[in-house]
């Protein structure tokens, strides 16, 4: 996780943009680790908690899903620039180290 957040600050060249690399990194942290006991609920934890968070797993793939995909199709179509391409890569990859620790804590 270390890493993440050196990669954060060097990416950026102002203090802002620091802070919101920062931001999506820990964001993205807390998203995968939410989206990873969504996966693998606890044994003991009722079927209506586990109900609810297929609900909520298909709202956000659906409704939030698409609104990414069309901000992202906007700003392919407008041209990329080395911080957004930066700071994408740290979101999912701190979504996915997130999700597949918790998922491996629970196995």
């Amino acid at each position: 996780m270390l890493e993440f957040l050196a990669a954060a600050i060097k990416i950026e060249d102002d203090e802002k943009g620091r802070w919101i690399n920062v931001l999506f990194v820990f964001g993205g942290g807390l998203a995968g680790w939410v989206a990873g006991l969504l996966v693998i609920p606890l044994p003991g934890l009722p079927a209506k908690l586990t109900d609810l968070g297929a609900i909520f797993t298909a709202l956000v793939g659906g409704v939030i899903g698409t609104k990414l995909s069309d901000a992202l199709s906007k700003k392919i179509e407008s041209g990329l620039d080395k911080s957004f391409v930066g700071t994408s890569v740290l979101f999912l990859s701190s979504f996915l180290l997130g999700g597949l620790s918790t998922v491996i804590w629970r196995l």
